[in-house]
C-alpha cells in the first residue's frame, strides 16, 4: 500500500456513536453503587474534602497526585480538578465519581472510532474494533478504579490531538494547529506519558508525505508543544517530590516484564488482577504471542501495510515505555504493574492485529463470531468489574490473585481494625509479615493493634523488634512507655522516653509522644507544654494541634482551642473530627451561626455525636 493512501478520509456512521457510547455505560452500570475501595482514592478524595470543596486552583495545580506538597512522585492536576468538580455535585458520594469515569471512557471509545475511520478503516470495522475495546476485561480497572482518571483523560486528550492533526493535515487549518496544542497540553496535564503524542505525530505526518505543504503547521505545533511542554514540567517540578532513583536501568530490566505479560492479558483473557504481580506463566504466554505476532509480521511483511503496522507498535510502545522505566518504592511490596496504563498503549495492539486478522482470516470469519467474542467478553468484564464494589471484594481480589502483596494484606488488616474487627485485621496483618517481615509500617500496625485491645505482652515484644531493626522509630518507645502510664510506673515511662530521646532529640514526633503521655497521666499543663513544643519544630503536625486543642478546651480556655482547631482543620481537612470540634469551638466562643455549619458538616461526614450538639446550638 502506497504512503500516500495510509491515510483516508471517512465518514462515521452516527448510530455507531450512539450505540459505542451506550456500551460502556449499560456494561458498567452496575459501578454507579460501587462504594471507594480506599487504595489511594481515599488518600485523593476522603482526605483532602475540603480542599475539594473550595476548589482551590493553586493547590490543585501545584500539588502531586495525591493533593499533597511534594509526598510523592505523581503529578495529574487534571485528575486533581476534575475530582474537585466531582465533589461540587455530590461530595464524598462515590457514586458520582464512578459516573464520571463511565462517561469519560464511554467519550474515548468513541474518539477511538472515530481515529480508526481516519486511519482509512471502514465504519463498520472500525465499529466492531472500537465495541471490543469498549468491552475489554483490563479496562474494568480503568473504569471501576476511581483514581485511573488520569489514563482516561490521557486517553481522550492524546485521541483528541491525532484526530485534531489529521484535520490539519486534510485542511490546513490554522485553527487546528492550535487546537492541536492545547488538546496535547491537557493530555499532559493529565498524565506525563503524553510527551510520547509528539513521535506519534511526527510519523503520522511523515507517512501522509505532504511535509513539503505542512512544514509551517508542523513547525507551529512544535514550536508550541515545546513551549507547553517546559510550562508543564517546571509546574511538575514546583508539585512532586524529587525522586531521582525512580528511573534507572535496574527498574528498566526489572520492568521489561510488562511488554509481554500485558500483551498476554490482551490476547488472553484470563488473568484480571487489582493489583497484578509477574508470573513466569504469564510473561512466557506473552513472550509466544508477541513471537507468534514479529513472526506472521515477518512472514507476510510483503502483503501487509506495513505503514499501519508501523504506527501501531509505535502507539504500543511508546506510551507503554514509561510505566517500563518507572519503578517506585513500592514495587513488589505493592504490585508490579497496573492494567489502567494500558488503556492507551493497547490501541497499537489492536491495530496490529485487525490488520493481520484481515489479511490471514477475514475471509473465513464471519461478523457474527465477532459479536460473540464481544458478548464473552462483555460477560467477563462485567463479572471482574464486582472486584471494585468496595474494599473487601477489592482486596480479597487483591490477595487471591497477588498473595505477594504485603500492601494488600496490610491494607485489608487496616480497613478491618475501623470496624473493630481485630481478628481479621491480626489475619491479614500476620499474612503480610509473612511476605514482607521487615516492613516497619506493617509491624507498627501490628503493635497498635495489640496496644488497642491491651494485650500488653505481645505489644512489648513487637516493639522491641522493631527498635532493634530500626532504632529511630520513635512509636514503638512510646508504646511501651504508655504501657508504662497504664501501670502507673511514671519512671520506667520516662526511662523509654529517654531512649527515644536518646535517638532522635529534635524531632517533633518525640516531643508530641510526650505531650500524649502527659495527657494520660492526666497532666495537662505538661501534656500542652509539650504539644507546643512539637509545633514549634514542625507547624505542620497536625495532631499536635487537635490534642492541644482538646485540651485547651477541657481547661477552659476555648480562644486558644479555637486557635488549634482552626489549624488542625486547615491541615487534615479530610478528618470530620475537625470539622465537630472546631464547630464546637466556634459555638463556644460564641459564633454559634458559623459553628452550626461546621457541625453540620461533621453530621455529613459520620460523626454520631454531631447531632446532638446541632440539637443544642442551632435551634
Amino acid at each position: 500500500m502506497s504512503s500516500k493512501k495510509i491515510y483516508q478520509e471517512h465518514t462515521y456512521t452516527r448510530w455507531h456513536v450512539v450505540v459505542l457510547f451506550l456500551i460502556p455505560l449499560i456494561l458498567y452500570a452496575q459501578s454507579f453503587g460501587f462504594n471507594f475501595v480506599f487504595h489511594d482514592d481515599d488518600s485523593i478524595i476522603l482526605q483532602n474534602a475540603e480542599v475539594l470543596k473550595q476548589f482551590d486552583w493553586q493547590k490543585l495545580l501545584f500539588t502531586d497526585a495525591w493533593i499533597l506538597k511534594k509526598q510523592i512522585e505523581l503529578y495529574r492536576p487534571l485528575q486533581s480538578i476534575t475530582f474537585a468538580l466531582d465533589y461540587q455535585i455530590g461530595q464524598t458520594n462515590p457514586a458520582v465519581y464512578h459516573v464520571h469515569n463511565m462517561l469519560a471512557f464511554a467519550m474515548g471509545i468513541v474518539l477511538l472510532y472515530l481515529f480508526f475511520i481516519q486511519l482509512g478503516i471502514t465504519a463498520a470495522h472500525s465499529f466492531l474494533l472500537s465495541a471490543l475495546y469498549g468491552v475489554h476485561y483490563l479496562f474494568a480497572n480503568t473504569v471501576c478504579w476511581i483514581p485511573a482518571r488520569g489514563d482516561l483523560y490521557l486517553f481522550l486528550f492524546s485521541m483528541l490531538t491525532l484526530l485534531l492533526w489529521f484535520k490539519v493535515l486534510h485542511s490546513g487549518r490554522m485553527l487546528y494547529v492550535l487546537l492541536a496544542a492545547l488538546t496535547y497540553f491537557l493530555a499532559l496535564m493529565a498524565k506525563e506519558s503524553a510527551i510520547v503524542v509528539l513521535p506519534i505525530v511526527a510519523l503520522i505526518t511523515y507517512q501522509q508525505k505532504k511535509l513539503q505543504i505542512k512544514n509551517t503547521w508542523l513547525l507551529i505545533f512544535g514550536a508550541l508543544s515545546i513551549m507547553l511542554s517546559g510550562i508543564y514540567f517546571y509546574m511538575r517540578s514546583l508539585s512532586i517530590i524529587n525522586t531521582p532513583n525512580i528511573f534507572t536501568l535496574e527498574g528498566f530490566l526489572y520492568n521489561i516484564r510488562i511488554i509481554p505479560e500485558q500483551t498476554g492479558k490482551f490476547f488472553l483473557p484470563a488473568f484480571f488482577s487489582v493489583m497484578p504481580a509477574f508470573t513466569m506463566l504469564l510473561t512466557l504466554l506473552g513472550c509466544l504471542v508477541l513471537m507468534v505476532i514479529a513472526s506472521l509480521l515477518f512472514l507476510y511483511r510483503k502483503q501487509l501495510p506495513m505503514g499501519m503496522i508501523g504506527l501501531g507498535a509505535t502507539l504500543f510502545i511508546l506510551p507503554t515505555l514509561p510505566a517500563v522505566v518507572y519503578k517506585p518504592q513500592f514495587t513488589g511490596f505493592a504490585y508490579d504493574y497496573l492494567d489502567h496504563r494500558l488503556f492507551f498503549p493497547a490501541t497499537g495492539l489492536l491495530l496490529i492485529a485487525y490488520h493481520l486478522v484481515q489479511l490471514l482470516i477475514s475471509k473465513r470469519i464471519s461478523t457474527s463470531y465477532v459479536y460473540i467474542l464481544m458478548l464473552v467478553l462483555a460477560g467477563y468484564s462485567y463479572a471482574v468489574s464486582r472486584s471494585y464494589t468496595d474494599y473487601k471484594t477489592y482486596y480479597t481480589n487483591a490477595t487471591e490473585t497477588n498473595p505477594r502483596s504485603g500492601l494488600a494484606w496490610m491494607n485489608f488488616g487496616t480497613l478491618s481494625t475501623r470496624e473493630n474487627n481485630y481478628d481479621m485485621a491480626f489475619k491479614y496483618f500476620y499474612k503480610a509479615k509473612e511476605v514482607v517481615p521487615d516492613n516497619i509500617e506493617l509491624r507498627l500496625k501490628i503493635a497498635d493493634s495489640h496496644l488497642t485491645l491491651k494485650q500488653w505482652d505481645a505489644m512489648k515484644r513487637e516493639c522491641k523488634e522493631i527498635i532493634a531493626k530500626s532504632p529511630k522509630t520513635l512509636k514503638a518507645y512510646y508504646n511501651i512507655a504508655d504501657y508504662y502510664v497504664e501501670m502507673n510506673q511514671a519512671d520506667s515511662m520516662r526511662s523509654w522516653m529517654q531512649r527515644a530521646y536518646r535517638q532522635d532529640s529534635s524531632s517533633a514526633e518525640y516531643y508530641y509522644y510526650y505531650g500524649f503521655l502527659y495527657k494520660h497521666l492526666n497532666i495537662p499543663d505538661s501534656s500542652i507544654h509539650y504539644f507546643g513544643e512539637s509545633i514549634k519544630r514542625n507547624t505542620t503536625y497536625s495532631l499536635a494541634y487537635f490534642n492541644r486543642g482538646m485540651l485547651n478546651g477541657n481547661k477552659g480556655d476555648y480562644q486558644a482551642a479555637l486557635k488549634d482547631f482552626e489549624e488542625y482543620i486547615t491541615k487534615a481537612p479530610g478528618d470530620p473530627n475537625a470539622y465537630f470540634y472546631y464547630g464546637q469551638a466556634l459555638c463556644f466562643t460564641g459564633n454559634a451561626g458559623k459553628g452550626c455549619e461546621f457541625l453540620k458538616e461533621a453530621d455529613r461526614r459520620g460523626v454520631k455525636e454531631a447531632r446532638a450538639k446541632i440539637d443544642y446550638y442551632c435551634r
